[in-house]
Formats: C-alpha cells, sequence, structure tokens
C-alpha cells in the first residue's frame, strides 16, 4: 500500500490536484448538485477523480521544470503544445487555448502570450513553479512565474497574478504558516516591480475585500461565480482559506465557485495545512500516486542558492 504521509509534508501539488477535482463535477452548472454535495469526488464532465484542463497543465509543469534546475521556458512550450496536439488534451480557456495553438504552429515561447485573457490558467500552473523554486530569491521567483504566465498571457495583471501565487506557495512551503502575514509580504514583493506598481493597488483592494468580510464575519457567496480575472481569482482563494479551519472547510467555500477556484485554494490549503489533511482524498485521485511522487520531487529537489531568499 502507498504510503501518502510518507515524505515532505507541505501538499500544494496533491492539493491543486484534489482541489480541482472535487470542483470538477459543477464545472458545467450543476449548481444544484453544490447543496447536496457530500465533500467527495464525483461525476462531471471528467469520471470521478479527475482534473480539468488547467490543473493537467499544472502537473505538466511539475513535470517539466523537475528535469533541471534552470528555468527552461521554451522547454516548458513545447510540452505544453505536445500535450494540446496529443489524445489526452482537455478543454482550456479561450486564451490559453489561443495561445497553445499558436506554439503548435510554430510560434516562437516569446511571442505566444496573448495581451488579454483573465491568466486564471496561469496562476494554477504557478503552484508548481512556487514549490520548486521555494528555495530560490523572492526577486528569482516573481521573475520566473511572470515569464512562465507570459507563454499563455502576456498581460501584466496575468503576471503580477502568477508571481503572487507562486510566491504564496514558496512561503508556506518554507514553513510559514499565517496567510495574512504571507499576503502582505507578498504584495510587498510585487510593488518593488515598476511595471506592477499600480496594479499591486488592486491586489490589495481584492484580499483587503477579502480580510473585511472575515472581520465582520460576512459570508461571501462564491456559487458559480467565474472571477473576472487573476487578482480576483487569487483574493478568493485567500478568502477560502483564511475564512477555514482545515482543507475540507476551504473546500467545501472553493467548489462553490469553479474548478479553478478549488484548485487555487487546494494549493494553498494543501501547502498551509500539510499531507495529512488531503491523505484521505488521494486513494481516489486518478493517477494520485504518481502526483504525490512528483509532489516529493517538487519540494526536495529544486535549486537552493545561499543567503536569505527573502527579497528585502
Amino acid at each position: 500500500m502507498t504510503n501518502w504521509i510518507n515524505g515532505p509534508d507541505p501538499a500544494p501539488l496533491t492539493g491543486l490536484a484534489v482541489g480541482n477535482s472535487l470542483g470538477m463535477p459543477f464545472e458545467s452548472g450543476a449548481s444544484s448538485r453544490i447543496e447536496a454535495w457530500d465533500g467527495y469526488y464525483g461525476e462531471g464532465v471528467y469520471p470521478r477523480g479527475h482534473c480539468t484542463g488547467s490543473a493537467e497543465l499544472a502537473l505538466i509543469a511539475a513535470e517539466e521544470i523537475t528535469k533541471s534546475p534552470d528555468f527552461n521556458p521554451g522547454a516548458l512550450a513545447t510540452r505544453y503544445s505536445e500535450w494540446y496536439e496529443g489524445p489526452n488534451a482537455k478543454p482550456v480557456g479561450k486564451t490559453t487555448d489561443k495561445a497553445l495553438e499558436y506554439l503548435s504552429n510554430g510560434c516562437p515561447w516569446v511571442h505566444s502570450g496573448i495581451s488579454a485573457g483573465r491568466g486564471c490558467d496561469g496562476v494554477i500552473r504557478a503552484i508548481a513553479l512556487g514549490a520548486y523554486y521555494k528555495d530560490l530569491p523572492d526577486r528569482a521567483i516573481l521573475r520566473i512565474a511572470e515569464t512562465e504566465a507570459a507563454l499563455s498571457h502576456d498581460a501584466d495583471t496575468a503576471k503580477s497574478g502568477s508571481a503572487a501565487v507562486a510566491l504564496t506557495i514558496a512561503h508556506l512551503s518554507r514553513g510559514e504558516t499565517n496567510l495574512r502575514l504571507v499576503g502582505e509580504r507578498v504584495v510587498r514583493i510585487l510593488s518593488l516591480t515598476d511595471s506592477y506598481k499600480n496594479l499591486v493597488f488592486r491586489l490589495i483592494s481584492s484580499i483587503a475585500s477579502a480580510e473585511s468580510d472575515l472581520n465582520s464575519g460576512e459570508s461571501r457567496d462564491l456559487q458559480q461565480q467565474n472571477p473576472e480575472d487573476a487578482h480576483v481569482l487569487v483574493s478568493q482563494a485567500y478568502y477560502c482559506v483564511r475564512s477555514s479551519n482545515s482543507f475540507e472547510e476551504a473546500m467545501q467555500l472553493s467548489v462553490r465557485g469553479s474548478a479553478d477556484l478549488s484548485a487555487l485554494t487546494g494549493g494553498i490549503a494543501g501547502a498551509m495545512y500539510g499531507v495529512k489533511a488531503v491523505a484521505k482524498y488521494l486513494p481516489s485521485l486518478y493517477q494520485g500516486e504518481r502526483i504525490r511522487d512528483l509532489e516529493r520531487v517538487l519540494l526536495t529537489k529544486g535549486p537552493k542558492i545561499e543567503g536569505p531568499v527573502e527579497w528585502k
């Protein structure tokens, strides 16, 4: 029998996959089933325990980046286009789909990103980046995340949203446990980037709105809300985790939004609460053993650098 909880305690990648698979049945607008949800996997567009296309791309990213300590966006672009052209491809967001089409038609990766779209697929992929590059300086993590995001979404909102997620996962995977303080650090880091200074105020506003709801005890209705962009998705995920006391409670909130929200919430909650919190979901997760093995590599084999990792 697989020892699911053996290895590193943070579980950002398995949390992502579990969260996405839990939210998948409600992607088709079956909101009437949410009230009767039993808290476990259900049938939807795909069989029980299966992920959507955005999560599949995140798993592909995790596989590819662990092949080398050096970040190689060209290799990632090749893997993404191979998946897109292959028999196991699944639908993704419209902007991501267009970018993958460009890549498949021979477009160089430096020109494949679309300067529009919500950027939500990219922030899901950023979970893998934050886990693998967690021991690099924050500045390096930010640059890696924005470069990867630009493979599909070459817009500042998308790139800064991906950077926010990668940095969040990195800090939690380093052992930090206070998500409010992690969020404050992430905002401070992003504010040091000239091109993001104006956008950071919007991200601060989104997260502050979530904090306000928490402090007032007001409950957010996330049911079937498609976030307008990556910043809103990040703030919704922060809200779901901050207003919960366990991985399971965070999932109860996030599946009411979208599979993207439950994936991002699962990645953050998995990194924060650890693998024991997601262990009960793993035996029925499609390719769960492969995902957990990949996660062990992400968290233990990533590049390291001597000295401080925070961006002072």
